[in-house]
């Protein structure tokens, strides 16, 4: 096994590459403040600086991971058909969970904590996230005489819907189902599951059933 040898610079941002790294080896369960150390080159001492444990590290890696990820899917063509909007948004979304799988493990994996998800940063990162969703989402699900809360409610379950048969796919396409004999894990492999996602997404939004209750969405304001 290669170690990185850490001399300066930042020791924060080479701790979070370093149990990446770990993560993409051996999954998040191998992940420890000892191995850490190890793989970076430091002192067991040396990452207390900046993680004082396993949950904190898992706590840094989700919030890179949703902030990387928000800007995955801010960064769309102009495009000004609504669904073809939400399905070069799918794309960028499936792309990034294509090009970054150790993050997408820890952002939606088991292993959170309770310090994850009472961090306040963690929750507006993640949020700021999902309301890109919801932004494009609102125009396909737009009813004439919805009421303020009415449109909130739609807006948040179409997006919840949009998102859990995009992840659904990434899930299916990790747990190695689709891995080809000979390309195993590719973009080949995953692009043909990524246009069948996200155009069923957007052409089938008119069906769905919404929830009674749902995430508190934030309602998008009219000129998205």
């Amino acid at each position: 096994m290669t170690h990185r040898r850490y001399h300066h610079g930042d020791l924060r941002r080479a701790l979070i590459e370093a149990a990446l790294a770990i993560i993409d080896r051996e999954g998040v369960d191998a992940l420890t403040i000892r191995r850490l150390a190890k793989e970076v080159g430091v002192s067991h001492a040396a990452p207390a600086h900046h993680f004082a444990d396993k949950p904190a590290i898992v706590l840094a890696v989700a919030t890179e991971g949703f902030r990387i990820l928000g800007d995955h899917m801010r960064t769309l063509p102009e495009i000004s058909d609504p669904k073809e909007r939400l399905k070069a948004l799918g794309r960028n979304y499936l792309r990034f969970a294509f090009d970054h799988p150790a993050y997408y493990r820890v952002m939606f994996g088991p292993h959170k904590t309770q310090l994850v998800l009472d961090d306040e940063e963690f929750h507006a990162v993640a949020s700021g996230t999902f309301q890109v969703l919801t932004k494009v989402v609102a125009p396909l699900v737009h009813r004439e005489g919805d009421s303020d809360e009415e449109r909130t409610r739609r807006i948040g379950a179409a997006s919840v819907s949009c998102w859990t048969h995009v992840h659904g796919n990434v899930m299916l396409w990790e747990s190695g189902m689709f891995d080809h004999p000979e390309l195993g894990r590719s973009w080949q492999v995953f692009e043909p599951m990524v246009e069948n996602a996200v155009h069923f997404v957007a052409e089938n939004l008119d069906h769905f059933t919404s929830y009674p209750e749902i995430l508190a969405v934030p309602t998008p304001p009219e000129h998205c």
